[in-house]
């Protein structure tokens, strides 16, 4: 049976029903709405839908965005992205940081963009949802967005350096908006995110618009429906924020060094065979430790069976000798009672 999406579809038929009562669309790419309840947010993210807003006659409204052409990266577990020369040159001097300083990711885009979407009314839900933490908003059982800030930190000042506002939807992470205060620190934001997501097993990066730098990375542009087909596959499906702990690979929440996210990046493949190769091994060793176990319990289950056995034998022939002596005693004193007699 061929998806809803299959066929043709009027800008309005992309609202969710049950949200339709809220929103309406505009023109073009664009829906609107009066409401900037956090709820209405992610409900809107989870469907698809980029939240912007805009400024009307000093009036605010929500303007729900979904492109007509979406650029995407798909994260291939075998194929991890190549990382250029000059940025791993300067790895060494960023740190890696989630969700430390929501004000200051804002301060940054606002400082770098000035206002042309990112309007107090949006900024406020987006830190409503910021502040429901690391589990992110639940809207229906099972179902979370989350509000992500990525920051990018000088090793040597500590200062923020660059950074992005972003959200995740199940195995999905859609980038809003970001800012660089340094030369090639948004080049490392990007390169580092990137790592970063295939690392924690992310399916899909929406990147939004398409733009040329974003095309190195791999991005391609498809169709709103292709988007859409790609969205409801994975967005059911939660991924951690975090790195493997197991691996002491660091904590993105403290920091990590840029330069250790792009020395650990690795196919998954080679990840699962080594993983595998462990539990082979482990099997294996735990094998040999039963069998010399099974081994030592063996020979002294047959030592003991023997020592039995041994004890066994003297007890019957001590038995067999008793009687002997029992026999010969009785026979002598029958003797011992004829010779008396005679």
């Amino acid at each position: 049976m061929p998806p809803s999406w299959a066929t043709p579809r009027a800008a309005a038929d992309y609202i969710p029903v049950h949200l339709r009562p809220f929103v309406f669309h505009s023109q073009d790419d664009f829906y609107v709405s009066r409401h900037f309840d956090p709820l209405l947010l992610s409900h809107l993210m989870y469907a698809g839908f980029l939240p912007i807003a805009s400024d009307v006659r000093e009036t605010c409204f929500l303007l729900p965005k979904l492109h007509q052409q979406r650029c995407i990266l798909l994260f291939q577990p075998e194929m991890p992205e190549h990382v250029p020369k000059s940025v791993v040159k300067k790895a060494k001097k960023y740190k890696f940081v989630l969700n430390r300083n929501f004000h200051a990711v804002v301060a940054g885009c606002h400082e770098k963009h000035g206002i042309p979407w990112l309007y107090p009314p949006l900024v406020k839900s987006f830190e409503t949802l910021f502040d429901a933490g690391e589990n992110g908003v639940e809207f229906c059982p099972g179902t979370n967005v989350r509000l992500v800030t990525v920051e990018i930190y000088d090793v040597a000042t500590e200062t923020l350096v660059a950074g992005e506002l972003g959200y995740t939807v199940g195995s999905v992470y859609t980038s809003l908006t970001g800012f660089s205060r340094a030369n090639g620190a948004g080049t490392v934001q990007l390169h580092a995110l990137s790592k970063f997501l295939y690392l924690a097993g992310f399916k899909m990066w929406d990147l939004g618009m398409s733009m040329d730098y974003k095309m190195s990375l791999g991005a391609k542009d498809v169709e709103r429906d292709d988007f859409l087909e790609e969205l409801y596959k994975w967005r059911d499906q939660q991924v951690e924020m975090t790195l493997d702990e197991s691996r002491e690979e660091g904590d993105v929440r403290v920091g990590v060094v840029v330069k250790t996210l792009f020395d650990i990046s690795r196919p998954r493949t080679e990840m699962m065979d080594e993983r595998s190769k462990k539990g082979a091994h482990a099997l294996r060793d735990q094998y040999l430790v039963e069998a010399v176990d099974s081994g030592e319990k063996d020979k002294s289950d047959d030592e003991k069976t023997r020592a039995r056995g041994k004890e066994d034998a003297m007890h019957a022939k001590r038995e067999v000798y008793g009687e002997k002596r029992k026999a010969a005693s009785d026979d002598g004193q029958r003797g011992e009672e004829k010779r008396g007699k005679v």
